[in-house]
């Protein structure tokens, strides 16, 4: 990786940790961005976890103080996502190399089908639309 590659990515993650606090998607553009700079599939979506791990705790701390988050929900919510991840962990390492960004790309775009169908239906139920 070049001087200029690795300042672009490094910009890029420092934008999307910002933004990702507020709309969940950092995934979404700094692993394709590391794909397209070179970067291992592997490892590219391991280091973003890592990266998440911080994310999620930074960003997830304010909401704590806050009392913004139901605590009696917390125990069961970290078990699903420890043992989700876990899952998703086996399979990163379980998946060809050279498969994973054609199985990362499908979820990227699952994700986005399923934001826009479910979405803008979940608000017209709850009345919404137009405001």
């Amino acid at each position: 990786m070049t001087g200029i590659q690795l300042i672009v990515l490094v910009a890029i993650v420092f934008v999307t940790s910002g933004i990702s606090v507020v709309t969940g998607s950092t995934s979404v553009i700094t692993v394709p961005v590391m794909f397209q700079l070179g970067i291992d599939a592997r490892v590219a979506v391991a280091t973003n976890m890592f990266g998440l791990t911080f994310l999620s705790l930074g960003g997830t701390l304010p909401f704590l103080r806050a009392a913004m988050v139901n605590r009696r929900r917390l125990p069961l919510l970290i078990v699903l996502t420890l043992f989700g991840s876990a899952i998703g962990a086996m399979l990163l390492l379980v998946i060809p190399s050279e498969v994973v960004p054609l199985v990362v790309s499908t979820a990227i775009i699952g994700v986005a089908v399923f934001s826009m169908v479910y979405l803008p239906a979940h608000c017209l139920e709850a009345g919404t639309h137009g405001a």
